[in-house]
């Protein structure tokens, strides 16, 4: 006799989480929870099926910021699988408790290359990490090799460097603003895109912000219905100013020049990003299109 077929549940809180969500979703189906109503109704347009309650065999989480994440977390009787991009002590995932989350609560941790692997194995058994690579970077790598129509019309720009600017409530928030009111005295062709917010109708505070400041630079927020949004702009950009989003990452990872703050180099104690950055450098994240697979195989092992 077979096997019952495998149920899955996946959980957002935030839009963006959809994001990273949506690669594994598509090969392995299942259904969305969320607390969220935004959110369910953007993932009832990305193809998503919404559940009222958690009854899968395997609950699956892209992100832990929030009390919903961790009431889910401590009620659930699945199997709890996070997709996380990245892991740093800087932001505080290698304690035992995260923004309310018990970090040991997971039976798998999916990490994105080798240092993760290393550092997450040290802290919670090799037997619970599986070196992966993250779904959506097999998007990435997708949109890198498309051939489709560039984006140029639609934005109204040519030749831009994209600035990845910072949403509101975003850590060091002050101190990035003043950062990037300087750029268009030192930048030509700058498309300010505002990094996630936690809640889409701030990303208008910011906007207002610089536009009122410089009204010479274009601005636009997340086109939040087209999860490949930010890396289409990555892919036509000529640079990317990114001091701390996991954009710079990303741009990286599609061969794209990198400008970054000073004080988020290695050796800085802001240097959370930089270190993530010289870990891409190396290469250490995988980017080869299997990393959805690679990800099925180790949920399968549980």
């Amino acid at each position: 006799m077979s096997k019952p077929q495998r149920t899955y549940n996946y959980y957002a809180f935030y839009y963006w989480e959809l994001y990273w969500l949506l690669p594994l979703y598509r090969k392995l189906g299942g259904t969305l929870i969320s607390g969220n109503r935004d959110t369910r109704e953007l993932a009832k347009k990305l193809g998503f099926k919404i559940s009222e309650k958690q009854d899968a065999d395997v609950l699956i989480v892209a992100f832990m910021y929030t009390p919903e994440h961790n009431a889910l977390l401590k009620a659930t009787k699945s199997k709890r699988v996070i997709l996380q991009h990245c892991w740093d002590n800087e932001n505080n995932t290698l304690t035992d408790d995260w923004h309310g989350v018990d970090m040991h609560a997971f039976d798998l941790y999916c990490v994105a290359g080798e240092y993760d692997y290393k550092i997450m194995s040290e802290k919670f058994g090799a037997d619970k990490i599986a070196c992966t690579g993250m779904p959506r970077f097999d998007d990435l790598l997708t949109i890198q090799k498309s051939k489709g129509k560039p984006i140029f019309a639609e934005l109204q720009i040519r030749d831009y460097n994209l600035v990845a600017a910072p949403s509101p409530g975003s850590h060091s928030n002050d101190l990035l603003m003043d950062y990037f009111f300087t750029l268009p005295k030192q930048m030509e062709n700058l498309l300010f895109k505002v990094h996630p917010a936690k809640h889409t109708h701030l990303v208008s505070v910011v906007l207002n912000a610089y536009a009122t400041e410089f009204p010479n630079v274009i601005f636009i927020g997340d086109k939040v219905e087209d999860p490949l949004w930010t890396y289409k702009l990555i892919k036509e950009a000529k640079s990317v100013v990114s001091p701390y989003s996991f954009m710079a990452i990303e741009a990286h990872m599609m061969g794209k020049d990198v400008i970054m703050r000073g004080d988020v180099l290695p050796e800085t104690d802001q240097g959370t990003v930089g270190r993530r950055f010289s870990r891409a450098a190396e290469p250490d994240y995988l980017y080869d299109g299997k990393n959805t697979d690679r990800v099925i195989r180790a949920i399968g092992k549980l």
